[in-house]
Parts: structure tokens; C-alpha cells; sequence
């Protein structure tokens, strides 16, 4: 990149005809290996300074420079016309002289003719060369251009950079606007089951000694489209140990998952349609070696909590 970066720097030169011989050939062959990084570049510059140069006050050309021009053009027209005047008193002559002369074969002598008065090319007569001097103010002008080229691609560079960081920004926040999008919808799916009419609660409670003291929990669970969400609180499984979710239905237990705990104890599973078609009568919580039970049928551990639904 710093590398590339050297080359953009030599932009603003190279339009200014202002690189060392040495630069230039440098540029001109980068060009040829076609960047389109400097090429864009070239052609934004370009564009500011034609911007530039049309804020740049409107002056006249100086009285004694105008009146030189206008001299050295009214000089180059005069002898021009003294020129064609000269070949025409050549041609009238050579035209006389044919005249006193033997007569000749017209044909040869119309196409002699011609070519005679036929003018010489441009390339074999000699033309004037105007010379303009560049204004004085133009040359005092250009350092100031060329520091204000220098600003503008500082100003550009500085500018794409606040851009990328203002776009990496602006997808982190499209990004958080998507999850919270889809927490919000996952919110209201979830709250929509509870406030079904044919929704079934049950309080989960302790089945005996196995039972972690304060360990509590609720099921929820909607018939029809076999939703359920159950949260467990106060609980604090052994070390190696994890809780695991069962529905329990006439065909036996169902696995639900491993329940995944904060750090305050608590947890939710939510499942979106519970496996099978008899209707589930009860979800229980076993206690299981770290991972879950090694069957995946049945709980291995004891079941600690057990609630009953549709009473």
C-alpha cells in the first residue's frame, strides 16, 4: 500500500508537469501497467483544477503584450499577401512569355500551365512563428495552485478514509439492528404463546431428596402447534453435572436438551414443535453427567423436577 501511495503522490506532479525527468518516466510506466487507482485519480484532480481555474478572476491581457500579438499577426498577414502577390506576377509572366513563343501542343501546354500556377505547398514555404510568453501572473499563480492541489488530495485522502471508518460503523450498527430485529420477533412469537387460549402451565416441582435445594421451574406448552418453553431458577447442578429437559407423552420420555444456565442460575429452553403426535401429559428435569444423558431416550440420572400439564 505504501508503495501504491507513492504514486498517487506523483499525481498532482504529473498533472502540474512539475516531476523530474526521472518521476515522470517512473509514473508514465505505472500507467502503461494500467492502474485504475491513479487513472481515477488523474481524472478527479483534472477535474478540480478545471474547477479551480474557473474560480480564478477573469483579467485582460496587459495593453503592451496585446498590442505586440495584434503587431506580429498584422506582420505575418502582410507578408503573406506580399508572397501570393509575388507568385502572381511570376505566373503572369512565365504566361507572356509561352505566348511570343512557337505554338505548342495545347493539351501539353494548358497542363504545363497549370502546373506552373499551382501555388508551392505549405511545407516548402517558410511560415511565421508566433511566440506567446506565459503572464507573469500565471507563473505566480501556479505555487499557489499547486499547494491548493496538494490540500485537495490531502482533503481527498483524509475524507476516503473518514468514509470507510463511517461505513465499517454504519454495518456493525445495520448488523445490531438485525439481531435486535430478530430478538424482537422471537419475543413476540414466544409471547403469542402464552397468550393462547389453549396454553397449559405447570409449576415444576421437587420429586425427592435428589432434589437441589431451591431449585424451582415453570413449563409452558400450547397444544396444537407443540410449542413449549420451560425456565428452571436456583439452579446450580453438582460439578460434571447438567440439567435436562423431558416431555413425557404415552409413547415415554422425550429429549428436550441440555438446559444452558447464566450465572445466576437460571435458564430457558424454548422449543419450537416438540417430536411426536400423542399429546405431552408432563415435563420433567433430570440430573445428568455433563453433556446430557448417554441415552438419548431416557434420562440415565435422577429426575428432580416433574410437572403436570392440562389439569
Amino acid at each position: 500500500m505504501q508503495h501504491h501511495d507513492h504514486f498517487l503522490e506523483l499525481c498532482t506532479g504529473y498533472l502540474l508537469d512539475s516531476l523530474d525527468p526521472a518521476e515522470r518516466r517512473e509514473f508514465e510506466a505505472h500507467l502503461r501497467d494500467g492502474c485504475s487507482i491513479c487513472e481515477s485519480e488523474l481524472r478527479t484532480l483534472g477535474e478540480a483544477f478545471a474547477d479551480l481555474a474557473e474560480l480564478a478572476p477573469r483579467k485582460a491581457a496587459p495593453s503592451a503584450v496585446k498590442a505586440r500579438v495584434l503587431g506580429e499577426i498584422r506582420g505575418a498577414s502582410a507578408e503573406a499577401r506580399s508572397e501570393s502577390r509575388g507568385l502572381e506576377s511570376e505566373t503572369n509572366m512565365q504566361s507572356t512569355s509561352d505566348d511570343s513563343g512557337a505554338p505548342a501542343d495545347s493539351g501539353a501546354e494548358d497542363a504545363d500551365r497549370t502546373d506552373r500556377m499551382t501555388p508551392p505547398s505549405s511545407s516548402s514555404s517558410p511560415s511565421k512563428v508566433i511566440e506567446f510568453k506565459v503572464p507573469a501572473w500565471v507563473k505566480v499563480a501556479m505555487p499557489t495552485l499547486a499547494a491548493a492541489c496538494l490540500l485537495l488530495l490531502v482533503d481527498g485522502t483524509r475524507i476516503r478514509s473518514d468514509r470507510d471508518q463511517l461505513e465499517g460503523r454504519l454495518e456493525i450498527v445495520r448488523a445490531r439492528i438485525t439481531e435486535l430485529e430478530a430478538e424482537r420477533d422471537e419475543q413476540a412469537k414466544w409471547a403469542s404463546l402464552i397468550e393462547s387460549s389453549e396454553v397449559q402451565v405447570a409449576e415444576l416441582g421437587a420429586t425427592g431428596s435428589d432434589t437441589p435445594d431451591g431449585l424451582s421451574g415453570w413449563a409452558v406448552y400450547e397444544p396444537t402447534s407443540r410449542q413449549a418453553a420451560v425456565l428452571l431458577r436456583n439452579a446450580t447442578p453438582p460439578a460434571g453435572s447438567d440439567f435436562q429437559l423431558w416431555a413425557i407423552d404415552g409413547d415415554g420420555p422425550r429429549n428436550l436438551g441440555v438446559v444452558q444456565l447464566d450465572a445466576n442460575g437460571q435458564g430457558t429452553v424454548r422449543v419450537d414443535r416438540v417430536t411426536g403426535e400423542a399429546d405431552i401429559a408432563a415435563i420433567a428435569v433430570s440430573l445428568e453427567p455433563a453433556g446430557g444423558s448417554p441415552n438419548p431416550n431416557a434420562p440415565s440420572g435422577p429426575v428432580v423436577l416433574v410437572g403436570s400439564l392440562g389439569d
